[in-house]
C-alpha cells in the first residue's frame, strides 16, 4: 500500500498555507505546526509507512577551516547542537543537507523553515512596547535557484539530488529551531535545534563586600562570568573592603549576558564619538564571554583608585580606565583574542 499526497494537500491539512521563515514572535506558531503534522501523521496511520527517503546532514565550520560533523549535545528529537556564537574576526557557519534516496522514483517538496528566540540568552528587548527591535533576519545562504523568492523556503527536490543551506551563525546568542519537511508519496521530516551561547557562565551572587548595578529592561540581567572571575572579583571586593572598611563597598556594572555572545547597549547610550548605538550591534564588544568586568570608580578617591587598580592586576587583571569605570580584562594575555577584546566599547 501506498499513500498519496500531494504537498498542496500536506500543507491545506495543516493549515499552513505557503511556508515562509518563522521570526522570534512566531515560535508558538512554529511548535503548533509541528503538532499538527505529528496529529495528521497519528490520525491518517502514516507512521506505518513513513520510512525516511530523506537523508539530513548537519555541518560546521568556523572561518575558513574545514567543514566537520558537529556532535549533538543530545541524540533524542530535536537533535540538539551548540556552538559558540560567531565574533568580529571569527564568523561560525553550519551547513544543512538534504539528500534524496534513489529507492523512490519521485520528486519531493523540500522546505525548510526555522524560528529563533533571544530570550534565553538574556535579550529582553524587541517586539511591541519593548526596548528596541527584533533581531535581525537569520543569515541563511543557498546555491538553490530561486529559493527565496517570494519569501518561499520550499524547492522541488529530484531523486539523487542534494539541496545545501549555509547559515553564518550571529554573533547574539540564541536558540535557533528548525524544522525540515520533505512531502512526495510519503512525508519526512526532520527537527533540529541550535544553541548559540557561551557555555558555564555563571550569576555573580549577592554579597556584603558589593554590589551590582547597570542593570535594564532590554537585559535585566547583566552579571554573568565565568566561575574563576566571579572568584577573583571576590577576592578583589575583600582585599578592598580589608584595606577600607569605612568606604563604599566596590559596585560591579556589566559583565556578560546569562548565554554570553554580543552584549548590544542600544540607543540608551552613545556610542564612541558620540553616536547612537544600533541594536544588535557593537559597541559593548568585549562583554561577550565572562572574562570582562566593569567597575565603577566615580565615587572612589585617588588613593582608593590606585589601590583597587594594583589588587585587581595582582589577580591577573588588565585594568582600562573608561573614565567612570575602570573596565577589567581577566582574558590571558596569551590568548589570540586579547588584543581585540582588550577594549571596554
Amino acid at each position: 500500500m501506498r499513500v498519496g499526497m500531494s504537498a498542496f494537500l500536506f500543507y491545506a491539512l495543516m493549515g499552513w498555507g505557503l511556508p515562509s521563515i518563522c521570526h522570534a514572535h512566531e515560535i508558538a506558531s512554529f511548535e503548533s505546526v509541528y503538532r499538527n503534522y505529528q496529529d495528521y501523521l497519528q490520525d491518517f496511520a502514516l507512521e506505518k509507512f513513513l520510512i525516511d527517503p530523506i537523508d539530513y546532514k548537519i555541518m560546521a565550520s568556523e572561518g575558513d577551516a574545514a567543514w566537520y560533523e558537529p556532535v549533538p549535545l543530545s541524540t533524542q528529537p530535536p537533535l540538539t547542537y551548540q556552538f559558540l556564537p560567531s565574533t568580529t574576526g571569527v564568523k561560525r557557519k553550519v551547513r544543512v543537507s538534504m539528500r534524496s534516496g534513489s529507492v523512490y522514483q519521485y520528486s519531493w517538496i523540500s522546505c525548510l523553515n526555522y524560528s529563533y528566540s533571544h530570550e534565553k540568552a538574556g535579550h529582553l528587548h524587541g517586539g511591541p512596547g519593548l526596548l528596541g527591535p527584533l533581531p535581525p533576519p537569520l543569515d541563511l545562504q543557498t546555491d538553490i535557484p530561486g529559493f527565496d523568492e517570494d519569501g518561499s523556503l520550499c524547492v522541488d527536490m529530484t531523486q539523487d539530488t542534494e539541496l545545501n543551506w549555509t547559515l553564518t551563525l550571529p554573533e547574539f546568542s540564541a536558540e535557533i529551531n528548525f524544522l525540515m519537511i520533505s512531502s512526495g508519496d510519503i512525508m519526512s521530516y526532520k527537527r533540529f535545534r541550535i544553541y548559540l551561547k557561551v557555555p558555564d557562565l555563571m550569576p555573580l551572587p549577592d554579597s556584603d563586600l558589593y554590589s551590582s548595578t547597570g542593570a535594564t529592561k532590554a537585559h535585566p540581567f547583566n552579571y554573568y562570568a565565568r566561575q574563576d572571575v566571579i572568584d577573583k572579583l571576590k577576592l578583589i571586593a575583600k582585599e578592598y573592603h580589608d584595606e577600607f572598611p569605612l568606604s563604599p563597598v566596590l559596585v560591579f556594572n556589566d559583565m556578560s549576558l546569562p548565554w554570553g555572545g554580543l552584549f548590544d547597549i542600544g540607543e540608551e547610550v552613545l556610542c564612541p564619538e558620540g553616536l547612537p548605538c544600533q541594536f544588535w550591534q557593537t559597541p559593548h564588544k568585549s562583554h561577550r564571554d565572562g572574562y570582562n568586568v566593569d567597575l565603577r570608580t566615580r565615587e572612589l578617591e585617588d588613593d582608593q583608585l590606585k589601590r583597587i587598580r594594583a589588587i585587581a592586576e595582582s589577580h591577573g587583571a588588565t585594568v582600562l580606565n573608561e573614565g567612570t569605570h575602570f573596565h577589567l580584562n581577566f582574558r590571558s594575555k596569551n590568548s589570540k583574542d586579547y588584543e581585540e577584546y582588550n577594549v571596554c566599547y
